[in-house]
């Protein structure tokens, strides 16, 4: 019994999530975070920023998901509130990457976040939705 509780130590030891920063801070970015405020400008301008507002939400989602005592980062300013805030962001700092915009924009919110669902001001989610509870 020794052995195999052993076994299964050293296995969920090796596939333990890996930390995603590396020692220098940095981290793989993909999709319209790597694009350039004034690309974001540029989106907004035309009515094109589709791609911009589906990355930001899924970043804010990931955010609320795996930061620990964080149940909505936007807080009371919601989802329009956050683009605002990039609006004036990507204005002033057009040559800044959309994902640094983006932490810059999390920075910001971080001290207002909703920290449950209690609290939060909109209803809570469904049973099993936004969590990591299996489906029923």
């Amino acid at each position: 019994m020794v052995k195999l509780c052993t076994a299964a130590f050293a296995v969920l030891a090796v596939c333990a999530p890996a930390r995603a920063i590396d020692g220098e801070g940095n981290y793989l970015t993909r999709g319209v975070g790597i694009e350039l405020c004034s690309s974001f400008n540029s989106a907004r301008a035309t009515h094109r920023d589709g791609e911009f507002t589906a990355w930001l939400a899924g970043y804010l989602s990931s955010f609320d998901r795996w930061t620990s005592d964080v149940f909505d980062i936007e807080g009371s300013s919601g989802f329009d509130g956050a683009m605002r805030w990039l609006d004036y962001y990507c204005q002033v700092h057009p040559q800044a990457p959309f994902s640094i915009a983006t932490e810059n924009l999390v920075a910001f919110l971080y001290p207002a976040r909703t920290r449950s669902s209690r609290t939060a001001t909109a209803p809570p989610p469904a049973p099993g939705a936004g969590s990591s509870l299996a489906p029923r």
